[in-house]
């Protein structure tokens, strides 16, 4: 059947001649297995038992036969087939001794399995093979041979001991009728006649064995032989990390070079094609120097005329760019560029200045930046739907506004407070930054709109005002105000400290609210009753700002507004849809405003809400920031030229693994900062261009581009 499937024929053609006589012999030998007799008993009435296993192969198959080996207490042999197996050889072409070496192996498989599955106690097991070369391998360290053969005799190791392995004379093997075509059928049913006899009379292996085939397959060795010339300069130049130490060692070098030889001045030819052809580079005091066109002048300097050329790749030119670079005050590139070139020609030279100053630490402590992470998904309050206006509010203070009492001139500070869900405001006035007078700016709110259920503010510096009002009123603030919250069920909740754009819901409103306040204030100082009256006026027109997009159209109604969920209308004028007044069933007038309220609140979720799916910015994720991070805090309320720093000491990642606040140990406390507010500087550099005179944290630093307190706001 192989030989047919070789021959590449399809199911449906027609064999060949000879395959056909071949598929003739080989139904004739099925029909004969009709005939064939084998006992099921193995009638193994003995004490001792023993099991045989043998393999053979041929270059047309491989086959493996076990048979039972009881000794009667009469001393007779009783032999039993137990099991057979066999494979054709593969197509791909393959030794005999591997195709031998597969044979011991089914041998060996075959031998576990009866044991496994027949239970019957064995005094010990014979496995026998044919092959030589296979018997050495098998008694050799499997490590040795080439991977194919290594793994089949990892896997003998495993299932039998090398003991048990015998050699048996391929005329005496019975494995060997299975993997030719004229077999001995008597001797595969009845087992070979040499079992029959004592174990002196077995076949004993004289170990020889052909070295050459054997050797085939051990794993060839290889020696790699490594030859150096060394073609470099005599000094190490990356061992030195200071270009004036560099400058002395070859000084004294050079020093001893010219008391040995005799000073030679030949002119210098560059090879066709070099960049450096066009320099008409000459050789002076073993220096490549440019010849150039200005020798005739009479102002400029030989060093000037003739500069030195230099390779910008090799190590000691950085060195030189490097101590140049710090020479300039850490400078610009160009300027470091025209610094060079007064003395020295060196190619590539603006991407070794680049390169020179990408590696130093100080000029990557000042480039640094705050990165900000992911915009994160907006909050639970703000997606609340068919809930009461002002469920989720956040509070925030502006001012102070002056007012006039009298003949004197007082403060007055404007609380917002704002629903997260409608975008509504609500204005209070209050008379002071201590925390009674924003307790009674809450009580006044909630009398009006209703208690909240959760309530967001800043951690109490985003008041605009004086700093020494704020820092004294702040801590009074923040803890009478949470047990305000916690008295009345509310759950307060506070951004970090110098992180406006986590409270862009109010912060946005409090500029909307001072822009409608300045068209009507014209007054510096207006009286209490005239400035409350603006406020809410200001509230009013803030509430009537459309949420949506404005449609042109007479047939589409009009913008959904944050008062069409306070009054049921834009401007509190009309109401949509038409009631009769004599209605007086007090169910229909209910079911009338729970329809109107509900319809608001479709057209909230149906032309709002997909408003806010898209992030505007801080659009990629970014590698957050970890313990133990060296940062400077950007801060643009501190003073000028002030830029703490400290580490990480604690993250606070979100739900979606971003790191947007930490907490920082500097060395006045430990603070709390988004990480907005933070330029994570660069801890790990290459030591040949650390700076001289400290470490990374001990350096003075300059504040960053003035990008990052833009950024900040």
């Amino acid at each position: 059947m192989q030989r047919i499937w070789r021959s590449g024929i399809g199911w449906d053609d027609v064999l060949l001649e000879r395959d056909y006589a071949k598929w003739v012999d080989y139904l004739d030998e099925v029909r004969k297995l009709s005939q064939l007799r084998i006992p099921r008993c193995y009638a193994l009435r003995s004490s001792k038992i023993e099991l045989h296993v043998f393999g053979d192969a041929s270059e047309h198959a491989y086959a493996a036969v076990a048979y039972w080996r009881a000794v009667r207490p009469d001393g007779t042999v009783h032999l039993a087939l137990v099991a057979g197996k066999s494979r054709v050889a593969p197509n791909k072409v393959m030794s005999i001794p591997r195709l031998e070496l597969q044979a011991a192996l089914l041998a060996c498989r075959l031998a576990t399995n009866i044991q496994k599955e027949h239970g019957i106690a064995t005094e010990r097991r014979v496995l026998w093979c044919d092959s030589k070369t296979v018997l050495r391998w098998i008694r050799s360290d499997p490590r040795a041979y080439k991977p194919f053969v290594a793994h089949r005799l990892a896997e003998l190791d495993e299932r039998s001991d090398r003991n048990e392995w015998r050699w048996v004379n391929s005329a005496d093997n019975p494995a060997d009728d299975a993997t030719r075509a004229d077999c001995d059928l008597e001797r595969w049913l009845n087992g070979p006649t040499f079992l029959l006899r004592n174990e002196d009379a077995w076949p004993i292996d004289n170990d020889v064995v052909d070295e050459r085939v054997a050797d085939d397959e051990v794993k060839g060795e290889s020696i790699n032989v490594v030859c150096t010339t060394h073609t470099g300069d005599v000094i190490d130049v990356t061992r030195f990390s200071s270009w004036t130490r560099l400058v002395r060692t070859y000084a004294r070098v050079l020093y001893f070079i010219r008391r040995l030889r005799k000073q030679q001045q030949p002119r210098g030819h560059s090879p066709r094609g070099s960049s450096l052809r066009a320099l008409d580079v000459m050789l002076t005091d073993d220096w490549l120097r440019v010849g150039g066109r200005l020798r005739r002048s009479p102002t400029l300097s030989f060093d000037e005329k003739h500069p030195i050329i230099l390779d910008g790749r090799d190590h000691a030119v950085r060195l030189l760019v490097e101590h140049y670079h710090r020479r300039a005050g850490h400078a610009n590139h160009e300027a470091v560029v025209n610094i060079i070139r007064e003395r020295f020609w060196i190619t590539r030279l603006r991407p070794t200045v680049k390169k020179v100053a990408n590696a130093c630490r100080l000029c990557r402590v000042r480039r640094a930046q705050p990165v900000t992470p992911k915009m994160a998904d907006l909050p639970g309050g703000r997606l609340a739907f068919r809930q009461r206006p002002f469920t989720h509010t956040g509070v925030d203070y502006f001012g102070p506004l002056e007012v006039t009492v009298g003949r004197r001139r007082e403060k007055r500070w404007a609380a917002l407070f704002t629903c997260l869900t409608t975008r509504a405001v609500h204005m209070e006035v209050a008379s002071s930054l201590s925390a009674d007078s924003m307790i009674m700016a809450l009580r006044r709110f909630m009398a009006r709109r209703g208690q909240p259920d959760t309530l967001y503010s800043d951690h109490g510096t985003n008041f605009v005002g004086a700093a020494a009002e704020l820092s004294r009123a702040r801590l009074e603030i923040e803890e009478r105000m949470s047990d305000e919250a916690t008295t009345r069920a509310i759950r307060w909740l506070r951004i970090p400290p110098h992180a406006p754009h986590m409270g862009g819901s109010w912060e946005r409103l409090v500029r909307s609210i001072k822009v409608a306040l300045s068209a009507t204030l014209h007054t510096r100082a207006p009286k209490d009753e005239v400035l409350h009256t603006l406020l809410l006026e200001a509230e009013f027109v803030v509430n009537s700002r459309p949420l949506t997009h404005i449609s042109v159209l007479p047939s589409d109604p009009t913008a959904l507004t944050p008062n069409h969920f306070l009054l049921g209308s834009a401007a509190g004028r009309w109401q949509p849809g038409h009631f009769d007044t004599s209605e007086e069933c007090s169910r229909k007038q209910w079911r009338a405003s729970q329809a109107l309220a509900e319809m608001f609140w479709q057209r909230w979720l149906r032309e709002y809400l997909p408003t806010l799916q898209r992030r505007h910015k801080w659009t990629e994720g970014r590698p957050p920031i970890k313990v133990g991070d060296a940062v400077v805090i950007t801060d643009p309320a501190l003073p000028r030229n002030t830029w703490p720093r400290g580490i990480v000491e604690r993250v606070y990642p979100g739900i979606d693994g971003q790191v947007r606040v930490v907490d920082i140990r500097t060395a006045h406390g430990r603070l709390r900062r988004p990480t907005a507010r933070l330029a994570v500087l660069p801890t790990e550099v290459e030591s040949s261009h650390a700076p001289t005179g400290g470490g990374l944290l001990t350096a003075e630093l300059r504040p960053p581009c003035a990008a990052v307190a833009a950024s900040a706001d």
